[in-house]
């Protein structure tokens, strides 16, 4: 009686374990089939590259005076400061 019992319950262990992989790994192909990105036209992502480009050396330029002790900075600067102070 016992023993039965047991075996039942391996059998439903078992089955929920097929069960809950499957789901996980139904989950995760939905995730990456669908993708994160949204559309944009080459015109466009051309214009979102080159306007972190014109950022990236705007800021690199704020970093270089500060670390030259070529200008003070001030609280007239466009960019954060403070970032990650």
């Amino acid at each position: 009686m016992e023993r039965v019992f047991i075996e039942r319950v391996l059998i439903e262990v078992i089955t929920m374990n097929k069960f809950s992989i499957t789901l996980v790994l139904a989950l995760l192909a939905i995730v990456f089939v669908s993708g994160c990105s949204t559309p944009e036209t080459a015109q466009e992502r051309g214009f979102r590259i080159s306007q972190s480009w014109k950022l990236d050396r705007r800021m690199f330029i704020d970093d270089s005076d500060d670390f030259w002790l070529i200008d003070k900075n001030s609280m007239l600067s466009r960019f954060h400061q403070r970032l990650g102070y």
